[in-house]
């Protein structure tokens, strides 16, 4: 069992939903088959996971339906995440325009890896349990590590999401011409 991240928003608009959903389908490059990880050189060289984006000009991916999306923000430069939110969202009607109710959402295969981490962590837990009756300073010192090889790959998928949702919403808003009524964050837990 993997955690979801995941955050929600409403906005509000003076546009009518259709003249709203026009709006997003102009501004989003089609995507056809879903969102899928590739592997790129970061500009650190290191390798990291990111979600595939088409070449566009356009700021946005993915699919507009009906009154509902499933987008994704095209990344201008190297700040590519693995964290990367996907905003699925409907529009609906209301008496002065419309509400766009948004669930963004990092991808479920983007912690695929911390496994790895969880199983570096109790190796070196266990081995460092053991080394505590050779010497308190090492076994001490491995029992950290552990910790930190358990504790890490949440936190940097947390700040990452987190970094890459403010990002995200601003620029969903600021294209779109929306104002943000309420927002909630919340991390979900899911197969």
């Amino acid at each position: 069992m993997t955690s979801r991240l995941t955050e929600t928003a409403r906005y509000a608009s003076a546009q009518e939903p259709v003249d709203l959903l026009a709006a997003l389908r102009s501004a989003v490059e089609p995507q056809v088959g879903g969102f899928q990880f590739v592997s790129k050189l970061s500009g650190g060289g290191v390798v990291v996971r990111v979600l595939r984006a088409p070449q566009t000009e356009r700021g946005w991916f993915g699919t507009v339906d009906d009154d509902r999306f499933s987008i994704v923000m095209v990344a201008r430069d190297s700040s590519g995440t693995p964290f990367q939110p996907i905003l699925r969202g409907e529009v609906a009607p209301t008496p002065k325009g419309s509400t766009v109710d948004v669930e963004l959402a990092a991808h479920p295969d983007a912690r695929a890896y911390s496994v790895f981490f969880v199983v570096g962590g109790v190796l070196l837990g266990g081995a460092s349990t053991l080394a505590l009756s050779q010497g308190l300073l090492v076994g001490w010192i491995g029992l950290a590590l552990a910790g930190l090889f358990l504790w890490f790959p949440a936190l940097r998928a947390r700040l990452g999401f987190e970094a890459a949702c403010e990002t995200s919403r601003t620029a969903f808003a600021e294209q779109f011409g929306l104002a943000q009524v309420e927002r909630s964050e919340r991390r979900a837990v899911g197969a």
